[in-house]
């Protein structure tokens, strides 16, 4: 009953409250669960080490979070080897769920690697620009995926498992070509990703 208890608050919690498949980002909510929102995102940026011009975050409900990291002409992509978020919950005698974001302590496993300069311009001007389009919507959604978007000076905005063939799940996309890229050394293979990251650049934000 324990398991079941904490289930349901996560599916309810980690579900933004307004968010389903969208086409446009959504402005980042902060007050509901900014401490783990920050705790997570504190073990990605003390092992990248420096300061990105970009942050790309992925929560997922109930598996381990992830992030992707633009730094200079370096994606960095930092994986957890267990849930931020399971590790920061005690259920007490009645199934209640209590979460205390500050003492979590996971496993990472971090991959860089090097893009062109030209790509490294792209990918942020791609962010930015949807970023800069979020806008507020009334829909909902309950378990899946949540992905924050971030640059310095322009804010954050999210994304909640959008649907196939929008503008967000392209988004998604360029987040997974990027983890994958960073975990690459060969030039060869780096090359062919850059081609496929480009091509991905293409079709973003139609």
């Amino acid at each position: 009953m324990k398991i079941i208890s904490l289930l349901i608050v996560l599916t309810i919690v980690l579900a933004p409250t307004h968010a389903s498949a969208q086409s446009a980002l959504e402005p980042c909510e902060m007050e509901f669960l900014g401490d783990y929102y920050r705790g997570v995102d504190k073990i990605i940026d003390d092992a990248v080490g420096d300061t990105p011009r970009l942050s790309l975050t992925t929560l997922p409900s109930f598996s381990p979070e992830s992030g992707v990291r633009l730094v200079g002409d370096h994606i960095y992509f930092v994986q957890f080897g267990s849930s931020f978020w399971y590790g920061a919950t005690t259920v007490d005698h009645s199934g209640r769920g209590h979460e205390e974001f500050s003492s979590p302590k996971v496993e990472i496993r971090m991959y860089r690697a090097r893009v062109s300069q030209s790509i490294a311009e792209r990918i942020e001007q791609a962010f930015a620009t949807a970023i800069k389009s979020s806008r507020k919507s009334d829909r909902m959604g309950l378990d899946g995926v949540s992905y924050r978007f971030t640059k310095p000076g322009l804010g954050c905005g999210e994304a909640w498992s959008p649907d196939p063939n929008t503008p967000n799940a392209r988004l998604v996309e360029l987040i997974d070509v990027l983890a994958k890229h960073a975990k690459l050394s060969e030039s060869r293979k780096m090359q062919r990703s850059e081609d496929a990251i480009t091509a991905l650049l293409d079709r973003v934000g139609r």
